[in-house]
């Protein structure tokens, strides 16, 4: 039995991808052409970078932008071609004909989104219920979330940036058929599991029905999201075929994926966890230790 792969170019996904970019000034100098940006100022030269800025909040130290991104683009690329813009228009508006370091050398990248991590790790818990699987002697479902390790930060984060990038996937099977359940569910969280470190991301929460299945998930902001995705779903698919091709059989199908998905970007700016990393960034460059 072969199936194909998934291939991230050929993925479409239905997304909702928003971030919120935060700098400071080089050293914290106080610039008083940066608390002048207008929020459209700011979307004229971001566009040239081909970034949408929705919101815009500035004074002479700090810049606070909410970005809208695409799922082909990272966040870490996003974060250098704006910071670059800027610091162009910056230079023009003070008269600068020489290069000068006006802005830090580091960022601060936190997701944002319809909804908070609260809601999302909730509705992932309510989902056999949801789908009526609950109510099963042996519900074909499994559920299971980890906590972050604060062991892992150092792994999701840049040098000189602080970043907490929450997504929400969803991956349905083609045709919505019945192939996953409590006893694939496990094995295909511990592959994941396996690679996260090279692909560079924290798999927070799962949850399997038997035809799709909700990831809760945390990225590095080098991460391409559609190319993780086409990862994870190329990881699932070799493990099916290998360990549990009769579900595959059985279910009559061609192909286990579709060449689509959904992908949510979540967040909550103003929890404590994000406040402190924020805290600790900033600290960082009151010491001079964020460049």
């Amino acid at each position: 039995m072969f199936l194909p792969p998934v291939n991230a170019p050929d993925l479409h996904l239905a997304f909702t991808y928003k971030v919120y970019l935060r700098w400071h000034t080089h050293r914290l100098r106080p610039l008083p052409a940066l608390a002048a940006l207008t929020l459209a100022e700011a979307q004229e030269f971001a566009a040239t970078a081909g970034i949408r800025i929705l919101e815009l909040s500035a004074d002479e130290r700090h810049l606070l932008a909410l970005v809208s991104l695409a799922p082909t683009d990272s966040v870490s690329v996003c974060a250098s071609k704006l910071k670059g813009a800027l610091s162009k228009w910056l230079r023009r508006r003070m008269g600068l004909a020489e290069a000068e370091n006006l802005l830090g050398r580091g960022y601060f990248a936190c997701t944002a989104g319809h909804n908070v991590r609260e809601d999302v790790t909730g509705y992932l818990d309510k989902q056999p219920a949801h789908h009526g699987y609950d109510r099963r002697i042996l519900p074909p479902v499994f559920v299971k979330e980890w906590e972050p390790a604060l062991a892992e930060e150092s792994r999701l984060n840049p040098a000189h940036a602080m970043a907490v990038l929450q997504f929400h996937a969803v991956l349905a099977a083609a045709n919505r058929h019945g192939v996953f359940g409590d006893e694939s569910g496990p094995v295909l969280a511990e592959d994941w599991r396996r690679i996260q470190e090279s692909e560079r991301f924290k798999l927070l929460k799962v949850s399997f029905v038997p035809d799709h299945i909700h990831l809760a998930l945390r990225a590095h902001p080098a991460v391409v999201p559609v190319e993780l995705v086409a990862r994870l779903m190329n990881a699932a698919q070799e493990r099916m075929l290998r360990d549990f091709p009769e579900h595959l059989i059985q279910a009559g199908i061609s192909r286990l994926w579709p060449n689509g998905a959904y992908l949510g970007s979540y967040g909550d700016i103003t929890s404590k966890r994000v406040q402190g990393y924020m805290q600790r960034w900033e600290a960082g460059a009151e010491a001079g230790q964020v460049r």
